[in-house]
């Protein structure tokens, strides 16, 4: 594998997660694997991992180290082709268009390829057959150019027989007739169902005659596919295996992900052909419950189709942050107010606030990471709604942060403009009260202190509820009571804050 880069781009520059040293370790894996199995017959990785824990952005840039690497490389994103009935149809088309440029200037090759091309028809057609035309129309975003020759009837069959010349589908004609004419004409315009339709059921006729056992269809599409990554290895001078990295499993409905999943372990399992599965086991399990019933043993049932599983760690809690907070940030031309403005030398530490911040608070609320992820969404609509105005950015992480950890004490906070008494905060954010921030204790001195999160905001709470005004009598290089100044000393500055409660409020509302 290569270091990572290309001759001018660091492709792992924005890795927060440390995700390429899996990609590095998995690579080094994969290679000794195939080194050592190279008559295996297909090998499927799970890499597992949570929501937002990297996967889809480690599978974009691991294939592209590949691809500088020499191996033959196809990604597969199944969510954006969830639509189409049979997932295999857009498979079949992206795992020959990823093949395509190796077999360019070899026109024996060539040959091998159409010839293989040509017998996925022969897999392909049986299971379309039911489907109809809605599948030919909606194909994984496969234009009609694209399909026509997918489809197109072949002037002799694998027998030398000449095509079926009565081609017509019954059912197509009767939908055909009891359309208007304005219909048909729009119909006509934007996709030749009809044309397409025929050749379908001539390509159904030939198929049949030429493999009346779907086995025979199967095994002789294995053996094609198996003759072409030979010939790739062999002829080619091409780094094997080839690498397919499928993304978005989880996120499909459940009866596409099954049936891609054994369309990859049953017609693909030939020696030199590796599959890359980013999903989430726990919630693919969901999906597979979903369809067998809630008592099925779902992740039994998977282990069927993946060879090895792989877990993602979870990330460094800091370099989660800075993952989530780094666009977050980019998405305000607002300064943010910290209250470090006055301790720290100019410009040393502002760069970071933000995911500085966020970490600190979510260690201290105790959230996960798809809690931590839903945070910076909330964050995200505010900081949108707030517009260009300075933000108070310990405040308004605090308050996202609590509506996350428990709406209803939220609720009650806002009403009471505090955290202390019968609010339920102390009880629900135990740890918030021994979380602190190490800050120094003033300008540039080398001495710092630890403050808590709790004390932070309550000079929020204070200033808005009209509290402890002992705040502005302290130095305005004391930490969190130069907050409080920073906030008398400007004429909007009560109003503003107090919006923060509103505007989270809805903002938590989002979800995804």
């Amino acid at each position: 594998m290569s270091a990572g880069t290309s001759a001018t781009v660091d492709l792992w520059a924005d890795d927060h997660l440390g995700r390429k040293d899996e990609a590095v370790y998995l690579t080094s894996y994969l290679a000794a694997r195939y080194r050592a199995k190279a008559s295996e017959a297909g090998f499927v990785l799970a890499v597992n991992g949570d929501w937002g824990m990297g996967k889809s952005f480690m599978l974009e840039r691991w294939s592209k180290d590949m691809e500088v690497a020499g191996h033959p490389v196809i990604t597969f994103n199944s969510w954006e082709n969830d639509f189409t009935p049979e997932p295999l149809v857009a498979f079949i088309a992206e795992l020959d268009k990823g093949l395509a440029p190796s077999f360019a200037k070899l026109p024996p090759a060539s040959r091998l390829r159409a010839a293989w091309y040509e017998q996925a028809k022969a897999v392909l057609v049986p299971c379309l057959k039911v489907t109809g035309m809605a599948v030919l129309k909606q194909a994984a975003g496969i234009g009609a150019s694209q399909l026509d020759d997918i489809w197109n009837a072949r002037d002799d069959d694998a027998e030398g027989n000449p095509p079926a010349k009565d081609g017509g589908s019954a059912t197509a004609g009767t939908h055909a007739a009891g359309k208007g004419k304005d219909d048909a004409k729009d119909d006509d315009a934007k996709f030749d169902a009809k044309g397409l339709g025929e050749k379908l059921n001539k390509a159904v006729e030939e198929t049949l005659k030429a493999h009346n056992n779907t086995k025979q269809a199967i095994s002789a599409f294995k053996k094609r596919l198996a003759s072409l990554i030979e010939h790739l290895r062999s002829e080619a001078g091409v780094s094997l295996p080839v690498y397919v990295f499928i993304d978005e499993l989880d996120r499909c409905r459940p009866d596409y992900a099954i049936r891609l999943l054994e369309g990859i372990k049953h017609l693909f399992g030939v020696p030199g052909l590796h599959f890359i599965v980013a999903t989430n086991l726990t919630e693919l399990a969901h999906s597979v419950r979903s369809v067998y019933g809630a008592g099925f043993a779902a992740e039994r049932y998977l282990k069927r189709f993946f060879d090895m599983e792989y877990a993602l760690p979870e990330p460094v809690s800091a370099r989660y942050a800075e993952e989530l907070m780094t666009p977050v940030a980019g998405l305000t031309q607002a300064t943010f107010i910290t209250g470090f403005e006055t301790l720290y030398a100019p410009g040393t530490f502002s760069a970071k606030a933000l995911p500085y911040l966020f970490d600190n608070y979510a260690i201290g609320f105790e959230l996960s990471l798809r809690d931590q992820a839903q945070v910076a969404r909330i964050l995200e609509a505010a900081l949108l709604s707030l517009g260009t105005t300075p933000v108070h950015i310990h405040f308004l992480v605090f308050l996202a942060m609590l509506y996350q950890k428990n709406s209803q004490v939220y609720q009650r906070v806002l009403k009471a403009k505090n955290i202390e008494g019968p609010t339920g905060f102390a009880a629900a954010c135990p740890r918030m009260d021994t979380t602190e921030l190490l800050v120094p204790t003033e300008y540039n001195s080398g001495d710092h202190e630890f403050i808590k999160l709790t004390d932070i905001a309550n000079v929020y709470f204070d200033f808005i509820g009209y509290r402890d005004a002992s705040h502005a009598s302290a130095s305005p290089d004391v930490f969190p009571s130069n907050l409080y100044q920073r906030m008398m000393g400007d004429d909007t500055a009560r109003a503003t804050i107090n919006r923060y409660l509103e505007v989270v409020r809805h903002a938590g509302r989002f979800s995804k």
